[in-house]
Formats: structure tokens, C-alpha cells, sequence
């Protein structure tokens, strides 16, 4: 299986804004923030290009910024693609 690399290993959430985290995260799919009731979410979905394989990574709910919740979505997706890896 050829998943997404890790393509920025220097990228970290906490030193950019939202906007950069985002866009990081729009490099290994589709990236969205939601505004809940009682906080933030984020998940991205990401396909892996030409072998029919999508997964979701997402973050917890009700997150204090939007920040925050992109950050932690970016940081679970750098965990699963590093499982993913090491197992195969």
C-alpha cells in the first residue's frame, strides 16, 4: 500500500496558524473545521491516490479554538500514518 508520506516531518502545528495547519493538512486530503455548540472539531479525510483506500482522522469534539482542533487532527494523522507504516 503507498500511503501519504509525512511530507513536512519539521511541520508543527503549534508555531503556525490555522491557516498553515490547514493547508498542511489539505496536503494528505480533504481538511474541515466545524463550530459545535460547545466548541471546535476538525477531521480530514484522505485518499490514497490510485489504490481505491480512504480513512478519516478526527479530533475531539468541543475543543476550546479552531486551532486546537486542526492541531490535534494534524497530530493524530502523523500517528496513523506511522502505525500504518510499521505494520505493513
Amino acid at each position: 500500500m503507498n500511503l501519504p508520506s509525512t511530507k513536512n516531518s519539521a511541520f508543527a502545528p503549534s508555531n503556525n496558524s490555522l491557516e498553515d495547519v490547514l493547508l498542511e493538512l489539505e496536503r494528505y486530503g480533504e481538511p474541515r473545521v466545524s463550530k459545535l455548540k460547545n466548541g471546535w472539531y476538525s477531521s480530514v479525510e484522505v485518499f490514497v491516490t490510485g489504490k481505491g483506500i480512504s480513512f478519516d482522522v478526527k479530533s475531539d469534539y468541543n475543543l476550546a479554538t479552531p486551532h486546537g482542533a486542526a492541531s490535534q487532527c494534524y497530530d493524530r494523522l502523523m500517528l496513523a500514518i506511522k502505525s500504518i507504516k510499521e505494520t505493513k
